[in-house]
């Protein structure tokens, strides 16, 4: 579930509540990323049981004194690591757009995308992703076809 954000500030990481209640929401995840969190969770106790110190928080993913990651050094981190496999630049948030993209294109329901990514409304998912949306017209007109005319009886184009 997200319930919560942690976001940059000038005296250091924060936490913050999403910025609508659309925000608040339970994201699916598909089984590799159950185990990588897992074994993520496994490698932190190692760290956890090695320092008497160990603040009381449910980070899956913090410094090895359990404290929070920096949002910014985790855009480093993730910039570096791109960086080591040879793949062009991008920002860590526009993995969230390849998603949105990814899913739209395949035949997700907008609205389904818009829960996902906690958007308040469907109207911001439609308008972010316009030109998404627009370029599947074709198959729209090729789907309406197949139910008026058959997938076999549909007139050449």
């Amino acid at each position: 579930m997200i319930a919560r954000s942690l976001v940059a500030s000038a005296e250091g990481p924060r936490i913050e509540l999403p910025k609508t209640s659309a925000g608040r929401r339970v994201v699916p995840l598909v089984p590799a990323a159950t185990a990588a969190l897992a074994l993520q969770r496994d490698l932190q106790a190692l760290d956890k049981d090695a320092l008497s110190t160990w603040p009381d928080n449910d980070f899956v993913f913090t410094t090895q004194v359990g404290t929070p990651y920096d949002p910014r050094n985790v855009s480093r981190y993730f910039t570096n690591a791109c960086a080591a496999a040879h793949m062009r630049h991008i920002r860590l948030h526009d993995l969230r757009h390849s998603v949105a993209t990814m899913a739209l294109t395949s035949g997700t329901h907008p609205k389904l995308v818009q829960e996902l990514l906690g958007h308040a409304n469907i109207q911001v998912t439609l308008d972010t992703y316009s030109h998404v949306i627009g370029g599947m017209s074709r198959q729209a007109a090729d789907d309406v076809a197949g139910v008026l005319f058959g997938p076999n009886d549909t007139p050449s184009k």
